[in-house]
């Protein structure tokens, strides 16, 4: 990557990012029967740094409201990936599969805060490391048992822990990784009519509150927790999606979609402490930005010739 090293002149610095890596894996199952079977998998995988989160320059994030900087240092994050996992299959098509998971991050890429003059900049930087676990639940299953032969469920849940971890004299705390939910949802009804080439399909989503911005503690001679950045976090929200498609003779499809219908808020919070005259600490909650992000309307017609 090529940077110029000031606003004027013609002076540039040349910075590489070489990566040599080699990346073992094992998955392995036993079957317990043709519908019944156990998954192990391991494998090392890796997170490097994209350009714009490397470059030096300074670009506007219009979900964030806010300016975002590269970190010319960031370093490549490696993950080991360990995965436990019962796979059942009813039918042809169908599963259910509980999943136990853990990974563990060796420099981690999070979003965090420059401090620019009374507004903050969103940068990357990377931690220390970092531990993730927990369990998921899959499911695909028809509902003709019901009586709703042309209807099918998906659900797909996650409880998830996760923790990254400073050194004992570090003045950080421990906390959860940036952009890690603790549990996610995601269920998804279908109805298919082979009969009358219709197709409609409901989405739910919602995931947990979330850091999605690493605050900063101020390291500086006499400080105090006054001065510290907090940490940002998105608050949880309910997401429903609904898609439409039918086709008309062999030649034509029309398709029609509604993202995000409920079109809940999207809220940051920042829970910032303090010390009053007395010297007792205090914390509070405060809405650092709120909006509707609106619902989308889509109609589409393909022509297959």
């Amino acid at each position: 990557m090529k940077s110029y090293t000031s606003i004027k002149g013609q002076n540039t610095k040349t910075r590489d990012y070489p990566d040599n890596n080699f990346f073992p894996s094992i998955n392995t199952a036993y079957r317990f029967s043709e519908k019944q079977q156990v998954r192990f998998a391991y494998g090392a995988s890796v997170n490097r740094p994209e350009f714009r989160e490397v470059s030096p320059s300074v670009y506007y994030d219009f979900d964030l409201f806010s300016d975002v900087k590269g970190n010319k240092d960031l370093k490549t994050a490696y993950i080991q990936n360990i995965d436990l996992r019962y796979e059942y299959y009813p039918q042809n098509g169908e599963v259910i599969s509980l999943a136990l998971f853990y990974k563990n991050f060796k420099n981690p890429i999070e979003w965090t805060y420059l401090d620019a003059g009374g507004s903050y900049t969103f940068t990357f930087e990377n931690a220390n490391r970092a531990n993730n676990y927990g369990v998921e639940l899959e499911i695909r299953k028809n509902l003709d048992f019901i009586g709703l032969s042309d209807f099918s469920l998906n659900f797909n849940g996650a409880l998830i822990k996760s923790e990254v971890q400073f050194d004992k004299n570090s003045l950080e705390k421990n906390r959860p990784m940036q952009g890690q939910s603790p549990y996610l949802v995601n269920v998804g009804l279908f109805y298919q009519s082979p009969r009358y080439q219709f197709n409609v399909a409901a989405l739910y989503n919602r995931i947990g509150k979330r850091i999605i911005g690493v605050g900063r503690v101020d390291s500086s001679v006499g400080g105090n927790i006054n001065n510290n950045i907090p940490d940002s976090y998105e608050l949880p929200r309910n997401a429903i999606d609904l898609t439409f498609s039918k086709k008309i003779g062999r030649m034509i499809e029309i398709k029609a979609s509604i993202t995000d219908l409920l079109s809940e808020k999207l809220q940051y919070v920042q829970y910032p402490e303090f010390v009053d005259a007395d010297g007792k600490i205090h914390k509070r909650r405060q809405v650092t930005k709120s909006f509707s992000p609106g619902r989308n309307f889509n109609v589409g017609v393909t022509m297959n010739f």
